[in-house]
């Protein structure tokens, strides 16, 4: 007993718990936007006193050193709340790294941001992962301990457990009884004590606490001290706890392990300035007696957040949330403002496509809000913005943490981003950059960046997108207040866009590459236009050229008054036409934007075969399986000749489509096969 009042004389001393006079004065010391909340929870219950404690940090700076492997988030909820960036994620196959067994993934720098901002948490809910931890027997009771433990194994039941040679103990003690003996023991809060166990271990035994996990028959951890992250944590936990003598060890009951581990908690933590759940998570007390970031009690984000809801309902139920209790608040040097919005300066309409089927388009950001529309699978919306849910549940929070604002023909509404996939609205090649400009409100703080592809993008700190190789990557930007602007961009292995996955992509490279071929603009290569009678021959001009030819000396003007003298085509049909190339004879127009037949293309080529003395054989008879082939007797030579040395192909119908016109595409692969022969 000595002890237990020696422990709570120093707790008190270290909480410094204000006269509820001083109520007035500790309300300013918070920013103003809390003081709104706090008012109100203060109005609700007078009772509850509420003290700022300045940590003499910069946010941005504790959001930094807490994010990676010592913020985590498992593999059950959004991807949106995991990081992206290297050593955590892997675009090339799309899997995450674990960071604690299979379950745990590093959380994202805005997800670490939300759980450790005060101001997020300051609801009737929540509160409680800033109440004081020591334990007060006035409104901490037994029924109060049962009704967190309500839904688990342990609610209402005796304790009984399995020794090291396998027997089976029974005992006259539930386990609300021994909570309630841990928190004499220890000072420190029963509700506490039941949140962090039933957080720990579950709603159904874990090997925890089963007495039979591996090789620790008869060891119990309900508090999984020591099971730090690893391939098996639960291991790591029941080794500790089955060495030493120190608090109690080996923890051979389960009664053992609650008591001696809730004194563990009280004289480790709680005693030394990690005396509430945010402060045990996050380790920035300015009274804490370890090094900042380190001993930390949990990685889980949500951890702290978990436990206080568990602890909030304890209280509400027990009906002792009227009663005296001290919370103490965390305030920064830059904490940043609420409900801000971040939105990229000229990245153009953004759009999406639907992935699920029969997709909710809500009223709010939540699945709170009311049902306006539905998207099924394929469906494209344009995206108006993005946001954080505006929801106070955390499960929900954490399973749909982001929803963008779309516009589905009349229908506006709000969708879970989870099942939107963006369509890039930028194009890059590799080498090139483009800034995406974001503007954001006023206090926003830091502004995150999410890069979903880092091989084939960069993105610096001031929104420089930087491609780096052919891929798709979708950039996100988070401010702490919930805003969210994303944008999908792609990185072309080649020049033309719409060449990405097309038959031709390889062949098109290659005559583009030998400077046959130009796009129709700097970005596109239409390959399934049709080729004119004018890209034709400039074309096989090029090819004359590639192979040494030089076209000049061409005619001074043209029989054919459709060709002007300044088309950019003109020499190469002045050359095609002195050298006896064009597959026909006209003697007034040329006709240069009809498209091309597969007979007169056949016909120049072979016009050109002989024109640059190619020594290739004829072939006779090589395409007279074709059709079409007797069609035409003064084309057959031609015919034969392209079949026999490889430079067209059949339609695949049994015939040489020589009435059929051909697309720049098929243009493309018969110029490849022709320099092949010709080389």
């Amino acid at each position: 007993m000595i002890k237990r009042i020696l422990a709570l004389l120093c707790l008190l001393c270290l909480l410094q718990i204000p006269a509820a006079a001083d109520y007035d004065s500790e309300i300013t010391a918070f920013p103003s936007a809390w003081q709104t909340k706090l008012r109100a929870l203060h109005e609700k219950y007078p009772e509850w006193v509420f003290v700022a404690v300045p940590t003499g940090l910069s946010f941005q700076d504790v959001v930094a050193a807490e994010t990676g492997k010592k913020s985590l988030v498992e593999k059950y909820y959004s991807p949106l709340l995991r990081a992206h960036n290297e050593g955590h994620y892997n675009p090339a196959t799309g899997t995450y790294t674990y960071h604690d067994a299979s379950v745990w993934h590093a959380a994202s720098a805005p997800i670490v941001d939300y759980f450790l901002n005060p101001g997020n948490f300051l609801s009737e809910s929540y509160i409680f992962m800033f109440e004081a931890l020591s334990y007060d027997e006035k409104y901490h009771t037994k029924e109060g301990v049962e009704l967190i433990l309500d839904g688990t194994f342990m609610h209402k039941t005796l304790i009984s457990y399995v020794t090291d040679t396998g027997e089976r103990i029974e005992t006259e003690k539930t386990y609300a009884d021994v909570i309630m003996e841990a928190a004499e023991a220890s000072a420190v809060s029963p509700y506490y004590l039941a949140a962090k166990i039933r957080s720990e271990i579950g709603t159904t035994p874990s090997g925890s606490v089963t007495g039979t996990y591996g090789n620790y028959k008869g060891i119990y951890n309900f508090y999984n001290i020591g099971a730090n992250d690893g391939a098996d944590p639960i291991s790591n936990g029941l080794n500790w706890a089955s060495l030493g003598s120190s608090y109690g060890r080996p923890w051979t009951t389960p009664e053992k392990s609650i008591i001696n581990g809730a004194v563990w908690l009280g004289s480790l933590y709680i005693s030394k300035g990690q005396n509430t759940l945010y402060f045990e998570r996050f380790n920035i007390s300015p009274d804490s007696g370890y090094t900042k970031y380190s001993h930390q009690y949990m990685t889980s984000i949500y951890g702290a957040a978990g436990q206080a809801l568990s602890t909030y309902e304890g209280y509400r139920t027990g009906g002792t949330l009227q009663d005296a209790k001290v919370f103490y608040i965390p305030t920064f040097s830059d904490i940043p403002a609420s409900n801000t919005k971040v939105v990229f300066d000229g990245a153009g309409q953004q759009t999406g496509t639907c992935t699920g089927d029969g997709v909710n388009i809500r009223s709010g950001p939540s699945t709170a809000y009311e049902v306006v529309g539905r998207l099924t699978g394929g469906n494209d919306c344009t995206i108006l913005s993005g946001i954080r849910t505006d929801t106070t549940d955390r499960i929900q929070l954490l399973k749909n943490p982001y929803w963008y604002q779309v516009q589905s023909g009349s229908v506006q509404g709000f969708v879970c981003a989870d099942y939107i996939r963006l369509n890039e609205s930028i194009t890059l090649k590799a080498g090139e950059s483009v800034s995406l400009s974001p503007s954001f409100s006023k206090g926003s703080g830091t502004l995150y960046w999410e890069n979903e592809n880092y091989t084939a993008v960069e993105v610096s700190a001031d929104g420089i997108v930087q491609a780096k190789k052919a891929g798709y990557a979708v950039i996100r930007a988070f401010t702490s207040g919930g805003g969210m602007a994303a944008v999908a961009v792609r990185v072309l292995s080649g020049q033309f866009i719409d060449m990405e996955n097309h038959w031709a992509k390889d062949v098109v490279t290659a005559v583009v590459n030998r400077k046959l071929f130009k796009g129709t603009t700097d970005n596109t290569f239409s390959p399934d236009t049709e080729m004119t009678r004018a890209m034709f021959f400039t074309v096989l001009g090029r090819m004359y050229e590639s192979l040494g030819g030089k076209i000049s000396n061409n005619a001074a003007s043209l029989p054919y008054r459709d060709v002007e003298k300044d088309s950019w085509y003109y020499d190469y049909v002045a050359w095609a036409h002195d050298n006896a190339i064009l597959p026909y004879d006209v003697s007034e127009e040329f006709m240069p934007e009809m498209p091309i037949r597969r007979s007169e293309m056949i016909q120049a080529m072979y016009n050109f075969s002989k024109y640059i003395g190619a020594d290739l054989p004829d072939g006779a008879g090589s395409a007279a399986q074709f059709s079409d082939y007797k069609k035409d007797k003064m084309m057959q030579p031609a015919a034969d000749w392209a079949v026999y040395n490889k430079i067209i192909r059949g339609m695949g119908d049994g015939t040489l489509g020589l009435l059929h016109t051909a697309t720049r595409a098929e243009v493309a692969q018969i110029m490849m096969n022709a320099i092949q022969v010709f080389a």
